[in-house]
């Protein structure tokens, strides 16, 4: 004799989908980058039948009291803000991408011939394991090699405290989201700018801006050449002024490296919640 068994639908095996549950309703797909201070979300709908996509961008701060994510109030309080964020956006069970600023993941490039870049790459990755401005402890490594043509290649590797990565996937799950992607900021609108801009085929400059400081990156074809953030806790209005204190050696980077039909950069991207936005863009326009 079988004694008969309920099924727990909390547990995640059990669970179904946002699509399974939001049949004939519409599908979401959210991004959702964590900084020192807030959430930005990006969520793409499509509405059921011949309605066209729309998206939803919004940011909401999460910390508190907390002095850092790496603690158990910081714990506490992103899980709280994912949960509200959630619930107001229906997001439970939907598809998410998390992507981690440069105050919570460091992504270095290597390029050349393919010995060189292995080589590279493990420089770095023995480097990684001492990047202390990303907290104590054991950190985790995303690598990856793709061919630019027959005899080079072009490696990244970004590195993140595995404390960081536990944390927000710890928020997420409690939130009710459905993770499957953690990923460093820069490397995720390098490929929104190539999407966006498909044409362009030289270097681009793409500032994320970001409460207490801003990270750099170097853009080409939807690859990422170069990620720098500058040191100190640099307001939106000094970005104009660091990106023309960097820009002749970043120049030169570019040119090293023989991308594109032209090697110089010629536009900037600006990314950041709108106050942001328009404080930097108001010093780039004094230059």
């Amino acid at each position: 004799m079988t004694a008969a068994t309920t099924t727990d639908r909390r547990k995640s095996s059990d669970r179904r989908s946002a699509g399974d549950r939001r049949r004939g309703a519409d599908k979401r797909y959210v991004t959702l980058e964590v900084c020192p201070d807030e959430l930005r979300l990006v969520l793409t709908v499509k509405p059921p039948g011949e309605s066209k996509p729309f998206v939803v961008a919004r940011t909401t701060p999460w910390r508190q009291d907390a002095s850092s994510l790496l603690t158990a109030a910081g714990r506490k309080e992103l899980a709280r803000a994912l949960i509200a964020l959630s619930n107001e956006e229906r997001l439970s069970g939907c598809d998410t991408s998390i992507l981690l600023g440069g105050a919570y993941c460091v992504t270095r490039t290597a390029s050349g011939a393919t010995g060189a870049v292995d080589r590279q790459l493990r420089e770095l990755e023995e480097r990684g394991q001492h990047y202390l401005s990303l907290g104590v402890g054991q950190v985790s490594m995303a690598k990856r090699q793709y061919p630019l043509d027959a005899r080079h290649m072009q490696g990244l590797l970004s590195v993140a405290n595995q404390l960081t990565i536990n944390c927000v996937a710890e928020a997420a799950h409690e939130a009710g989201l459905s993770l499957k992607r953690v990923e460093s900021s820069v490397v995720s609108l390098c490929r929104a700018h190539r999407l966006l801009h498909p044409r362009e085929d030289h270097p681009v400059l793409l500032v994320n801006l970001f409460e207490g400081g801003v990270t750099l990156g170097v853009a080409d074809q939807g690859r990422l050449l170069l990620e720098y953030m500058p040191g100190g806790s640099p307001r939106p209005a000094e970005t104009a002024e660091i990106v023309a204190r960097h820009l002749s050696r970043i120049q030169r980077f570019c040119a090293r490296q023989h991308v594109g039909q032209s090697a110089q950069i010629q536009h900037v991207y600006l990314c950041g919640n709108q106050e942001q936005i328009e404080q930097a863009a108001a010093g780039f326009r004094k230059l």
